[in-house]
């Protein structure tokens, strides 16, 4: 099994001449709402089969598109505490004390 995204998919279209091929989506139903089916069965036109399933992802989990990887833990628990519905000295405590956490944690011993 490959995965690519449909970008990736357009420049091996050759390599799926006459294969049977399945197309899994992945994304909110947001996200889902952006892909043509018709353009990715015409990516595939001369696959000899092709099923396409949907992956979605429930949009319930909230997600911030700027906290990812390349940002710090610190950053995220301070993007994280600034959308809490919590007093000004609650969001200071919780704050305090992920920092804290954060800091034992990278502490060896």
């Amino acid at each position: 099994m490959s995965q690519y995204n449909l970008l990736q998919m357009r420049e091996l279209v050759d390599e799926y001449t006459d294969a049977i091929v399945k197309v899994v989506l992945h994304g909110t139903k947001e996200d889902l709402s952006k892909v043509s089916e018709q353009n990715v069965r015409q990516i595939f036109k001369e696959a000899k089969e092709l099923v396409i399933a949907y992956d979605v992802q429930k949009e319930s989990v909230a997600r911030d598109r700027e906290v990812n990887e390349s940002i710090s833990p610190i950053s995220a628990l301070e993007k994280y505490v600034g959308v809490l519905q919590l007093s000004s000295e609650e969001k200071a405590e919780v704050l305090r004390l992920g920092k804290e956490i954060m800091r034992d944690a990278d502490t060896p011993g």
